[in-house]
């Protein structure tokens, strides 16, 4: 088997974690849902494809090097969220952030005809806080995805 051979689903597989990685944050939550689970999906096949290859074979060491990215990435998504959290909690506190268009629901409890308002309201806000999230991950995935890829190119290990 050639080096070419090799490499092709390697790079298929490094494309397709991008790609899904990149609709996960879309703003659409079926998208978004289906996305993350072609991404479970793909990492359990790279699980698959390192278990019958000899270790630190090419195929192996990348399939490792996609496993540990995504792991990584969901510490980096840890501390995004908590980044983000605290961050609309100042937001709130400060006057950034409004909840007074929640304030004719309390009473009733029944807050859906108060959440258009609320949303509209603190739209901008929620902006900001969805990029301190998606950020760090998309800039993460990319530089592990674009370093994974420039080796495989060249037929190094990673």
């Amino acid at each position: 088997m050639g080096l070419s051979d090799r490499k092709e689903p390697i790079i298929g597989h490094y494309v397709a974690l991008l790609a899904a990685t990149v609709a996960v944050v879309l703003p659409y939550a079926f998208i978004s849902v289906m996305s993350f689970s072609i991404l479970l999906c793909l990492v359990i096949f790279a699980y698959m494809q390192r278990m019958d290859k000899e270790p630190e074979s090419l195929i192996w060491n990348h399939m490792t090097f996609i496993i540990r990215t995504f792991w990584a990435s969901l510490v980096v998504l840890f501390f995004s969220l908590i980044l983000s959290l605290t961050v609309m909690l100042l937001a709130f506190q400060t006057g950034l952030m409004s909840i007074s268009p929640l304030n004719p629901c309390m009473a009733s409890e029944d807050f859906t005809l108060c959440t258009p308002n609320f949303i509209a309201v603190n739209k901008s806000g929620f902006i900001f806080v969805s990029v301190i999230v998606a950020a760090p991950i998309l800039l993460y995935f990319l530089f592990r995805f674009t370093q994974g890829l420039v080796h495989v190119w060249k037929g190094k290990t990673v």
